[in-house]
């Protein structure tokens, strides 16, 4: 499905070449995956801190379009993750520097999906008998969503609370500008690839849905906004054992930052409620094993 939908998408943009060489890859693997956020008036007072770690399996998906004599490529790539298990931490306080610490509840990821998308265009800046070089530019979107269940309230300790069912969305989009280089480690039967991409302004989203207070709204309960920046760095270690496919091992890292941004919650009664949103961060790792076609 991932690469059949990172086809298309390509398939779109890519100029028609005689001299053009095509490569599709497709990686099932596994990720974990951890995303935290903090709200209050000050950064040095929080009032409530929530932090995400879950795991399950993945995919990467990506077409890339070369064309060698001209020194152009054209890339598309998507990955795809399961929230398959993992935990929730909430934690609030009532004085600054992490005092008074007034709440705690621990819960449950339990399903959803991360999607996550990256295009780019690349132009070769370096080329020899060993080593290509590219400079790369383009566009990124990534969206994770947690579902939350099986609360327990750790302070004051007053055991599990029954019909949690909420959920919160966490989205990032915007520019990127990175590097991809291609080596061949002779006399060894391997190629090494490197990208790497900066993310120089991203866009955050969040939005929240908190389905046991009933003062709150339910459509979403709560939302965030917020700029920042982050990156991605993919590393890859292939086998071509044939001139048309190869095998490879991967390991994709994403990481997110975002601060000064705003919180802004719905209640129930029509009214909102504004306080800043101090910091938002998310990792994500994927190891993965897959291979790669040559058209």
């Amino acid at each position: 499905m991932f690469l059949r939908i990172s086809l298309w998408l390509c398939l779109l943009i890519l100029p028609a070449s005689a001299q053009a060489t095509v490569f599709a890859t497709l990686e099932p693997g596994w990720h974990r995956t951890h995303l935290f956020w903090a709200i209050g008036p000050a950064t040095n007072f929080p009032i409530s801190e929530l932090s995400f770690d879950s795991h399950g399996p993945a995919a990467i998906g990506r077409l890339t379009w070369i064309a060698p004599e001209h020194g152009w490529l054209i890339q598309g790539q998507i990955r795809g993750a399961y929230h398959l298990d993992g935990d929730v931490t909430d934690e609030d306080f009532l004085f600054p520097n992490h005092t008074g610490l007034f709440s705690r509840s621990e819960s449950r990821i339990d399903g959803h999906l991360g999607f996550s998308l990256d295009l780019d265009a690349g132009w070769r800046f370096w080329k020899s008998s060993r080593v290509w070089g590219y400079f790369m530019g383009g566009f990124f979107f990534d969206q994770q969503r947690f579902r939350i269940t099986d609360g327990v309230q750790v302070v004051p300790d007053s055991g599990a609370f029954a019909g949690l069912n909420s959920d919160y969305r966490a989205r990032w989009y915007g520019p990127s500008v990175g590097l991809r280089l291609l080596g061949l480690l002779r006399p060894l039967p391997f190629h090494l690839e490197l990208q790497g991409r900066y993310y120089p302004h991203t866009i955050y989203r969040g939005r929240g849905l908190w389905n046991l207070r009933t003062d709150f709204a339910q459509s979403p309960s709560f939302e965030h906004e917020a700029t920042g920046h982050g990156g991605i760095l993919q590393l890859h270690l292939r086998w071509p054992f044939h001139p048309q496919a190869g095998l490879q091992v991967g390991w994709t890292a994403v990481f997110l930052r975002a601060d000064e941004g705003t919180d802004r919650t719905f209640f129930a009664d029509g009214t909102q409620d504004t306080t800043g949103l101090l910091e938002v961060s998310q990792d994500q790792h994927v190891f993965a094993v897959g291979l790669l076609y040559r058209f």
